[in-house]
């Protein structure tokens, strides 16, 4: 019966973790944000950064195919959380006044989203049974969270489009406290 227990637990806080977690949402609102930031970037430098960012997002997936041969999938996760992080307070505090650090930290936060939802399902697999049904769930929880998100920055995109980075900044940490939660329940099984 606890076994049991364990496992609604951990499909909650990861479908929470999920419901929080944005990749998809990169690029669709990273060119919305780069159109109405104070450096005034043209529309084909919107979308080479858009482009490129994406690029380093599929080279941080073969990286991170490469690395979860010796690495364990939390420090995988983990590690990906930290270069979110890393990359979107660098975004918080150069995004606007630096074009170069602009393109530095939304290419690392490419790369940082890149390998996470692999190692969660990863992190599910070496714990639970992950039937068709988990991964629906799961799977409808992201799809929420892609729903949420842009209606809650939508209306300031245009006056206020650091908002994008803001709500990025406070996912990563949520998604970090439910990541912390998982692997504590998992540490105390």
């Amino acid at each position: 019966k606890r076994v049991r227990y364990f496992g609604y637990i951990i499909i909650g806080l990861s479908s929470i973790f999920y419901l929080f977690f944005y990749e998809e949402l990169l690029v669709i609102l990273l060119p919305s944000f780069a159109k109405h930031i104070k450096l005034k970037l043209k529309t084909t430098e919107i979308s080479m950064l858009t482009t490129v960012t994406m690029i380093s997002n599929v080279a941080g997936k073969s990286v991170g195919v490469l690395l979860a041969l010796k690495l364990s999938h939390m420090v995988i996760l983990y590690s990906s959380l930290g270069l979110m992080f890393g990359s979107l307070v660098t975004l918080v505090i150069f995004a606007e006044s630096s074009k170069t650090i602009l393109w530095i930290g939304w290419c690392a936060h490419g790369a940082g989203v890149s390998s996470v939802i692999g190692a969660l399902y990863t992190m599910l697999e070496k714990n639970i049974e992950v039937t068709p049904l988990i991964c629906g769930i799961l799977n409808t929880s992201g799809t929420m969270g892609s729903v949420i998100i842009p209606l809650i920055v939508g209306p300031f995109i245009q006056t206020r489009p650091m908002m994008i980075v803001y709500a990025f900044l406070g996912c990563t940490c949520l998604c970090t406290v439910f990541l912390l939660a998982i692997n504590w329940m998992v540490a105390n099984k």
